[in-house]
């Protein structure tokens, strides 16, 4: 898919928010979506109660400003929640780490393979996530966020990558039902 656009199921997000919901965490209440796609995150969040600045590199028709986050220099006084493009992912990571204040939330919707790797295990020696929320039951991805056009189910497996900036320790595995 050009520009790596697969945009995540809303039933996902919402899973996952009211699992986080009945774990006794939360987000803050501003949030940044750096790649917003059509919005489709950007407006379950919204439905959560959320404040979402919205951002991309490509305009679909939704961000609030056109950037390309793996180059930005910004900071942000909230928390940053998305589905990056899978290939630039670990940067995506990293840059939202930047940016978020200290004990800021980073949640990034990756395949469960991203914990494999040895750069990405590098970089999870310096920043450990604190949870990864894996789904028991697969959800899809929609290739330009055409539901003609969705991931096969049974193929890959998604889970919520939660990082606080700061912390230190062995990550928490955590399921979404």
């Amino acid at each position: 898919q050009k520009h790596d656009f697969y945009a995540t199921d809303p039933v996902a997000i919402d899973r996952f928010m009211q699992t986080i919901k009945d774990d006794g965490l939360s987000l803050s209440f501003r949030l940044w979506e750096p790649a917003c796609g059509d919005g489709t995150m950007s407006e379950q969040l919204t439905k959560w109660g959320h404040k979402v600045f919205s951002s991309d590199l490509i305009d679909r028709g939704y961000s609030h400003v056109l950037l390309n986050f793996c180059k930005h220099k910004m900071t942000f006084d909230g928390d940053v929640v998305t589905n990056p493009p899978y290939k630039h992912a670990q940067k995506f990571v990293e840059k939202a780490l930047e940016a978020v204040p200290k004990k800021g939330k980073v949640v990034m919707f990756l395949r469960l393979q991203f914990l494999e790797g040895i750069a990405r295990g590098k970089m999870f020696d310096l920043y450990p996530p604190k949870y990864v929320y894996v789904h028991r039951r697969r959800v899809n991805t929609f290739k330009n966020n055409d539901p003609k056009y969705k991931t096969q189910s049974g193929a890959v497996c998604f889970a919520w990558f939660w990082w606080e900036k700061g912390f230190k320790g062995d990550p928490s595995i955590r399921w979404i039902r």
